[in-house]
């Protein structure tokens, strides 16, 4: 081989290389602050909430008194539930997650730019983690940088390692997927397409489902009831490798998460989830449903909040 075709095939091996990790998201690092002293007692409960632009319910700057009222009403129903670990998305920052002010405990909110598409501008819809338990490490996947096309990702996903009292590692996976605006064939690919990064975060990490405790929990705005869903292999791809619905078994009416909106265009819907491992699912002591869905007064968000509590 002339040296000339030996340069060309590295020139080939490196560009190759380059449009490989041009395929891949970022792990980037988490904006947090930790305390290392916080601890919790009795059973580990998780809660996941999409607390609807917050603070103030609103997609842009929100008037004083509407971020206030929203906070309130979020601290009361966190005080009810008291979570061990706390997921929320559309929060806007680290310093306004802090805000809820829920006693000794750490604190993650990613700050992902929004992808142009989107198109509601900046505004950050945060994906937040509050924790009475000390994590060993937050991390998220950022989809921002991928090449741009009909199944690009939005907001990423956060993702959080826990040692347990009992030694095992919980992995908790936080994602708020791509809303039903727009055309439904591209919002569909988009968030399926979040689940392949998902699972390629798993094999970066070495993780297997059948054997590690992995949790999934967060707004995936599609459902496995709903008759508009049905071919929609979000969720139904993971339940073909093992995961378990936690409210499976749950009557339809007491699934939903989402209210009928005001003006009649949208029904109810169950979009938020809790998805458990075959690992994970194997540690559950009682039959489904393991999940519970806590109403709340429109006040405190549009969302309904999921928990789980874990033997």
């Amino acid at each position: 081989m002339t040296m000339d075709r030996i340069f060309h095939f590295i020139l080939f091996l490196f560009m190759t290389s380059l449009a490989v990790a041009a395929m891949e998201p970022k792990i980037v690092d988490v904006p947090q602050e930790r305390v290392t002293g916080a601890s919790a007692s009795g059973p580990l409960t998780v809660a996941a909430w999409n607390l609807q632009w917050f603070p103030g319910q609103r997609s842009k700057e929100a008037s004083a008194a509407s971020e206030l009222k929203q906070t309130k009403a979020i601290r009361k129903i966190l005080r009810k539930e008291q979570p061990t670990i706390f997921f929320a998305s559309e929060v806007r920052s680290l310093e306004e997650l802090k805000k809820l002010n829920p006693g000794p405990a750490s604190f993650a909110c990613t700050q992902i730019p929004r992808t142009e598409e989107e198109g509601l501008g900046m505004y950050n819809q945060g994906l937040a983690l509050v924790s009475r338990i000390p994590w060993e490490k937050v991390w998220a996947l950022d989809f921002s940088g991928l090449p741009p096309g009909p199944d690009r990702p939005y907001r990423g996903i956060l993702g959080a390692q826990f040692k347990l009292s009992d030694g095992k590692v919980l992995y908790l996976y936080g994602v708020h997927l791509k809303s039903n605006r727009g055309n439904a064939e591209t919002v569909r690919m988009r968030r399926e397409r979040a689940m392949d990064y998902l699972r390629w975060d798993w094999k970066r990490l070495g993780l297997d489902p059948q054997k590690d405790r992995i949790l999934l929990v967060g707004d995936f705005n599609t459902s496995l009831n709903l008759a508009l869903y049905q071919k929609e292999q979000t969720l139904r791809s993971l339940l073909k490798q093992g995961f378990v619905d936690a409210t499976e078994g749950m009557p339809s009416h007491q699934r939903m998460t989402l209210p009928a909106s005001k003006d009649g265009r949208y029904p109810p819907a169950d979009f938020d989830q809790i998805l458990l491992s075959p690992a994970l699912a194997a540690t559950m002591k009682k039959g489904k449903p393991w999940a519970a869905v806590v109403p709340v007064p429109s006040a405190a968000s549009d969302h309904y909040l999921m928990k789980i509590e874990f033997p």
